[in-house]
């Protein structure tokens, strides 16, 4: 997958026989993955390239600091459908603000597209009704309507369902809404409490949404999986308990931890008695990652 940052001058291919997917891939629900792979089984069958663009930045809710997932996570998530390229835009630069015959110039000059892949909602910057925009981008191309994705009756797999769900802490429904455990990633740097050994974890510069509280996680390093408690503190730092990890070294080692349920948030049990609450902790984090 050849990663590439839009501007202007840049020309995709010189064959224009070229298949654009376009979605907002910030959450990578289950809807985004059904686009994605259309657009692949139908890339691959007519021998055409495969393009996928995506904003490289976005914040989450208003809060520019915030993502749902990381820049580097989300560059993860479309590499598992091997597309050909992923073009990067800056939502900061003129790109997000284009006109419909602008984006549709880019299109046909830049991208060198015969086919684009979208739902059937999907509507570019909000500026347009997602008629309209299907209505113009079939004039000058083969359009590709993939129909949103109904996880339950009456329920649509949107971005704005997967954000509510993370908002609201509920990571067993957002497993449905993303087909897989809502993830985090990072670095173990060093152990800061022997006995009940907490470790911090590093994030980059783009931080969670994770609110304060203990969550029941699974941890993942070179392969291995270990049941975890992770634990946010009210200045959004993460320190992760580790059940049974035997001899296992983690520092300073890449990590990806896997939210599976909220054990409790701030004020949910006394902080008077920490080993008394973080038994409790540990009883609750066995039986929901064993369910």
């Amino acid at each position: 997958m050849n990663v590439i940052e839009f501007n202007k001058d840049l020309v995709i291919d010189e064959s224009k026989n070229n298949v654009v997917v376009l979605a907002d891939f910030q959450t990578f629900h289950l809807g985004e993955q059904e686009l994605l792979l259309s657009a692949k089984r139908f890339a691959e069958k007519h021998n055409k390239k495969l393009i996928v663009l995506m904003e490289s930045k976005y914040d989450f809710n208003n809060n520019d600091k915030a993502k749902f997932f990381t820049l580097e996570s989300r560059k993860g998530l479309v590499k598992k459908y091997n597309p050909d390229y992923l073009v990067l835009f800056e939502p900061s630069s003129k790109n997000t603000k284009l006109k419909l015959d602008e984006i549709i110039n880019i299109f046909i000059n830049n991208l060198q597209a015969t086919d684009i892949f979208i739902t059937d909602r999907y509507s570019i910057n909000d500026k347009y009704y997602f008629k309209d925009v299907q209505e113009e981008l079939s004039k000058k191309f083969n359009l590709h309507l993939v129909k949103e994705l109904e996880i339950k009756e009456g329920v649509i797999a949107t971005t704005d369902l997967a954000k509510l769900m993370l908002e609201q802490r509920t990571f067993k429904s957002l497993k449905e809404v993303l087909g897989f455990n809502y993830f985090i990633t990072g670095e173990i740097t060093y152990e800061v409490q022997k006995g009940f050994e907490l470790f911090d974890i590093v994030r980059d510069k783009e931080i969670s949404t994770l609110e304060e509280g203990v969550y029941a996680a699974i941890l993942t390093v070179d392969g291995e999986k270990f049941n975890s408690i992770l634990y946010v503190d009210h200045l959004g730092q993460q320190k992760i308990h580790i059940i049974e990890r035997g001899d296992k070294q983690f520092f300073h080692e890449d990590v990806y931890i896997e939210l599976i349920e909220t054990v409790r948030l701030k004020g949910e049990l006394p902080e008077n008695d920490i080993d008394w609450a973080r038994n409790k902790d540990l009883e609750k984090v066995k039986k929901l990652i064993s369910n």
